[in-house]
């Protein structure tokens, strides 16, 4: 369409242009009034029925997988002990084997002697000596006529009274080989050999998992709550030595108490049920019962062979699967005190919160392990039907079995 059309058009339309008399401001407000009747509703409200099934499923499948993959474990286990302990006495009986055929084929060529030793000779004079360093010294006009000395050696095993002489040193040296052992055993290996040796010894991408335990201490901008519990459990997938990730699900308790609810000024519109007739709002009690769904990148630092330091960080988003205020109202003019309260128990999630974990780990014997460590989660966004910008901190436990 160029210029001189679309200019006819617009000359056609304003020549026929005919007055209806209708009320254009009353239609104007009534499209305001309808806009207003509608609400924005996030993205992930119209999806939440469809996440809890999916994080459900997701959980119950992980669990299934945990428990197949530690039955199975335990039978790999078995038959790996057992290889492990014939290849053990293979070993033991081939390092005897050479040890017998070493003896049997050496001569013995040295006599230790830890203090002086005289062997009397018929006229008196003594046929050998040592200076306390294990060197033997002959008299020369014996040397030819000791058959049962050569050298500097023991040669023969018929002077039994050398035998306490030869034995007394090498249990001293044995004892100080140990010391040398035991002190090298003690020394840390390095964090870079830890790693090798573990990946190593991996097979894929590793899985462990197991209950989880925590308290916190909440927190919100007017006030600081009460303490909070949380409980659930927890899988990591092992993707190195060094990192892997976490999640799973838990259960989360929290409440908090304002002693002094003008202090939120206009933010009391977002609570639901407040009833001004009962007087005016002195005290607000909440209560929430959510579910948690950490997804966490984590970080392991070996301190030695079986302790790791560990840090991550994520996210947790939340479903509030219920909530509960509770009022309390103070009407001055007739002297009253009055009490209501409202629940709401219409699930819906929230991305949640940021979260930084630092923490230890100790393995155990039995292919488990502890972890505790120190967490801090600020929300992503305000939560609750009343709109909180909530912040936690606390301890977490967890009991953990490594199936793969």
């Amino acid at each position: 369409m160029d210029d001189h059309q679309f200019d006819k058009r617009i000359k056609d339309k304003a020549e026929h242009y005919q007055d209806t008399g209708a009320d254009e401001a009353g239609a104007l407000a009534g499209l305001h009034a309808k806009l207003a009747g509608f609400t924005y509703v996030p993205w992930y409200v119209r999806y939440q029925k469809t996440i809890g099934y999916t994080a459900a499923v997701l959980c119950i499948s992980l669990l299934n997988f945990g428990v197949f993959s530690y039955l199975q474990n335990q039978h790999d286990e078995t038959l790996q002990s057992t290889q492990h302990a014939l290849k053990d006495q293979q070993m033991a009986y081939d390092s005897l084997k050479l040890a017998f055929e070493t003896l049997k084929e050496t001569k013995t060529d040295t006599v230790y002697i830890v203090n002086t030793i005289e062997i009397p000779a018929a006229n008196g004079q003594a046929i050998a000596s040592t200076d306390g360093e294990q060197s033997i010294y002959f008299s020369t006009i014996y040397r030819p006529t000791t058959p049962f000395l050569s050298g500097n050696g023991y040669h023969s095993l018929g002077i039994r009274q050398l035998s306490e002489v030869r034995t007394e040193p090498l249990k001293v040296k044995m004892a100080s080989q140990k010391e040398k052992v035991k002190k090298k055993s003690s020394q840390r290996v390095p964090a870079k050999v830890l790693r090798a040796i573990e990946k190593h010894n991996m097979q894929g991408i590793g899985f462990q998992y197991g209950p989880t335990l925590r308290g916190f201490q909440l927190l919100t901008d007017e006030v600081a709550g009460d303490p909070g519990w949380a409980a659930g459990m927890m899988a990591e997938f092992i993707l190195s030595p060094a990192w892997s990730i976490e999640t799973g699900i838990q259960y989360a308790n929290s409440s908090y108490e304002l002693d002094d609810a003008p202090l939120l000024g206009e933010n009391v519109a977002g609570y639901p049920g407040i009833d001004d007739a009962l007087g005016e709002l002195e005290q607000i009690e909440q209560t929430t019962h959510a579910l948690i769904v950490p997804v966490h990148l984590k970080y392991h630092h070996p301190i030695s062979k079986n302790r790791y330091l560990f840090a991550s960080a994520g996210i947790s988003p939340h479903y509030y699967a219920l909530q509960r205020f509770e009022y309390e109202y103070e009407d001055e003019l007739n002297a009253t005190e009055a009490e209501s309260s409202i629940k709401t128990d219409k699930g819906s999630w929230y991305p949640g919160t940021y979260d930084l974990n630092l923490g230890f780990e100790q393995k155990l014997n039995n292919k488990s392990l502890l972890q505790f460590s120190v967490f801090y989660n600020h929300a992503i966004q305000p939560m609750g039907v009343e709109g909180r910008t909530l912040r936690m901190i606390g301890l977490n436990s967890a009991f953990k079995f490594r199936v793969k």
